[in-house]
């Protein structure tokens, strides 16, 4: 987390400053009004987002580091949903989990939501890992337990912490059969793309879940996609990415950063999806300033934004200009 007076002074300044090299002619940044709030005083650091694709109108989301390990269920109003019997709510508890660093949430399609503790501001974590939960019903029930908590690494980290701190992490999504990694950069404006790809040497398998494949009590090591720039209009906040969302195809990946939005367009038979690098597509942005926002979810042809002050933000995609 950054400190919050340095980090709003440094947000004032990217509204008044023109575009860096690369990026077009000056723009100055949209200023984002919220068009409601989270309702529950306990998300006072949301933190991730993930618009559920069994439940309409629901979205899943956390707090940052340091809290307990629960996820709250909302709608598009900021209300959170609990069962109606619940008294003293305090969201939907994730049995024998610790939130030493969530950053962010994804679903795989297959019912299950995945939350990424893969928080690492001194790049310097040996624990990273991703629990797995089936999604349950939030007026249902106050608890529930992982399927498995799989632990990832990073292929090219030889360093704990590295001289050049490149491997955080607040943004994953779920695409084209497995979770994806988007690194958050301290040292440079890039973000870099991992996959979580299943061991070596197992032949690939329709007939259980993706999870099934990793065993939890070994390390995974990533696989390094590819690396794209996302500068903004500050270099001083460029370049932190703080949230990610896609399609289940791939066809559409957007990222979050404290000073932008970006979508990927990613066309069928096109290099990035023969490769699996997703950022190799066509690429259009929308600079904003909406405080310290850390979590995005796709809906449809609008994204929701949340930030650590609790405003609920929605940005329609036909706002994003070509970069």
């Amino acid at each position: 987390m950054q400190h919050r007076t340095c980090f709003l002074a440094l947000l004032v300044l990217t509204s008044l400053l023109s575009a860096a090299p690369g990026w077009g002619a000056a723009q100055t940044a949209s200023v984002l009004a919220p068009v409601d709030s989270l309702e529950d005083p306990q998300l006072d650091e949301s933190s991730g987002l993930v618009r559920s694709l069994r439940l309409p109108g629901v979205f899943w989301t956390h707090n940052d580091s340091g809290d307990e390990a629960r996820l709250f269920a909302v709608d598009s109003s900021g209300a959170t949903l609990k069962p109606a019997w619940a008294e003293d709510y305090r969201g939907l508890r994730l049995l024998e989990a610790a939130n030493h660093d969530w950053e962010d949430l994804a679903q795989d399609g297959e019912g299950n939501l995945i939350v990424a503790d893969l928080g690492n501001n001194g790049s310097a974590r040996r624990d990273l890992a991703v629990y797995v939960l089936p999604e349950p019903d939030p007026r249902a029930v106050e608890a529930v337990r992982a399927v498995t908590r799989i632990l990832v690494a990073y292929p090219d980290q030889c360093e704990f912490p590295p001289k050049e701190r490149n491997f955080d992490c607040e943004a994953v999504f779920f695409a084209r059969g497995a979770l994806h990694v988007l690194t958050k950069h301290r040292s440079d404006t890039h973000t870099r793309l991992y996959r979580l790809d299943a061991p070596a040497g197992q032949p690939p398998r329709t007939d259980r879940p993706w999870h099934e494949a990793f065993r939890p009590d070994r390390v995974h090591a990533l696989t390094f996609l590819g690396e794209a720039d996302v500068a903004g209009l500050s270099s001083e906040v460029a370049g932190l990415v703080t949230a990610a969302d896609a399609d289940l195809d791939g066809r559409r990946l957007v990222i979050l950063s404290y000073t932008g939005l970006f979508l990927v367009e990613n066309d069928p038979g096109g290099p990035a999806l023969r490769t699996g690098n997703l950022l190799a597509g066509r690429w259009r942005w929308l600079p904003i300033a909406a405080e310290q926002c850390e979590a995005v979810a796709l809906d449809g042809g609008r994204v929701w934004i949340t930030n650590e002050q609790r405003g609920l933000f929605r940005v329609e995609l036909d706002q994003l200009q070509a970069r």
